[in-house]
């Protein structure tokens, strides 16, 4: 299992380490976890990698693990908001990355995935790669006009007049075919009395002309009552699939917004690697597949068809590591070694372990994480 793991991630070999003497000086004070620190230094002896590991298929070296310790016993500190601690109980990845700042002096960075009660800017923690939850900014003002549309969409649809007039329509077309069956069942019975009369003797022509005029009559009947029914029954349709189509044309119009939306944060999430170059999350993404898919190739067919239908998931580059790694980036950090730990409950269809070790994901990190981690 191990050796297929291990040949799975090969285009993430392990990245090494410049070495160096360096380390902080031990002593018996604790790491720090404080406002408006986001560079925690470390006070250990304990010796750096010689490589920065895969983090994908990893074992969590012990900077790690003494920093993980210390963020833990902060989590469950009297500095941390109720309201905090009640949301990372329900299930929350945290991520350590340690660093040499060009000082040489060794510490680590905190982050978590997502928001937390809404935020992505909790002090002592990375920011996020691109704040778009500024309550004024244009993420959330088009998220405002998406979710007033959905609120139109749902007032709409459980509207009680609607559902009056649902109620009306499949009520009246009920009573048609009642209606309807009633009068061929009249004719009917009047068809198998007249067979019954011819077959029994002679008939006068009088009489064989009231039968003609009889049958004439009640054919006629079922197709007025017909006439009559559709008449009605269409006014009413027309009314209803007129109001449906207002409901379908919000739902298209808020499709349209959230595509767009979307759209939008890809093209404003920018990835910065290690010699500081930036790329979009979109553009970004899309590479990963151009270089490990043979479909996605230059030269394949249809390459540009399949390439204009691969988009990032929901969430991505919103994971602790590419939250890290960026930090790190921009201020010409280096990465030394990560490690994810959870927090809190297992969510729903996953297995995750309190205060265990993870892997970073498949489908929202690898397709990124190759061209924000280190190189050497």
């Amino acid at each position: 299992m191990k050796d297929s793991l291990h040949k799975k991630n090969e285009e993430y070999p392990e990245r090494e380490i410049l070495h160096t003497n360096h380390t902080t000086p031990k002593n018996d004070s604790h790491l720090i976890m404080g406002p408006h620190t986001l560079f925690h230094p470390f006070h250990t002896d304990i010796p750096i990698p010689d490589k920065f590991n895969n983090p994908f298929h990893y074992k969590p070296h012990p900077l790690c693990i003494l920093a993980a310790e210390e963020v833990q016993k902060y989590l469950i500190s009297s500095e941390i908001p109720t309201t905090f601690k009640k949301e990372i109980a329900e299930g929350k990845m945290f991520g350590i990355l340690v660093v040499q700042d060009p000082l040489k002096d060794l510490g680590y960075f905190v982050s978590y995935g997502g928001q937390i009660c809404g935020r992505n800017n909790w002090e002592g923690f990375v920011p996020a790669i691109f704040d778009y939850l500024q309550p004024d900014g244009y993420f959330k003002r088009k998220e405002a006009e998406i979710t007033n549309i959905n609120r139109h969409i749902d007032q709409m649809e459980h509207s009680v007049k609607y559902h009056n007039q649902l109620t009306a329509y499949n009520l009246m077309k009920r009573e048609a075919e009642e209606t309807i069956n009633e009068k061929k069942e009249i004719m009917k019975k009047a068809k198998q009395l007249r067979d019954k009369q011819r077959s029994e003797g002679q008939l006068s022509k009088s009489v064989e002309q009231d039968m003609i005029h009889e049958s004439q009559f009640l054919k006629a009947e079922v197709h007025r009552t017909k006439r009559l029914y559709d008449t009605y029954l269409d006014n009413k349709k027309f009314a209803l699939e007129q109001y449906r189509m207002r409901i379908t044309n919000l739902k298209f119009r808020r499709k349209a917004k959230s595509d767009a939306l979307q759209q939008w944060l890809f093209n404003h999430f920018f990835l910065c690697n290690p010699e500081g170059e930036e790329h979009n999350l979109l553009e970004t993404y899309r590479k990963y597949y151009v270089m490990t898919h043979p479909s996605f190739r230059p030269n394949s067919s249809g390459r540009k068809s399949l390439l204009n239908d691969i988009y990032p998931p929901a969430g991505c580059g919103e994971c602790c590591e590419p939250k890290l790694l960026q930090y790190a980036n921009l201020h010409h950090l280096r990465p030394i070694s990560m490690a994810m730990f959870w927090w809190g409950k297992s969510p729903k269809g996953e297995i995750r372990k309190h205060l265990h070790y993870y892997p970073a994901c498949e489908s929202k990190c690898r397709p990124i994480l190759w061209y924000m981690l280190p190189k050497k």
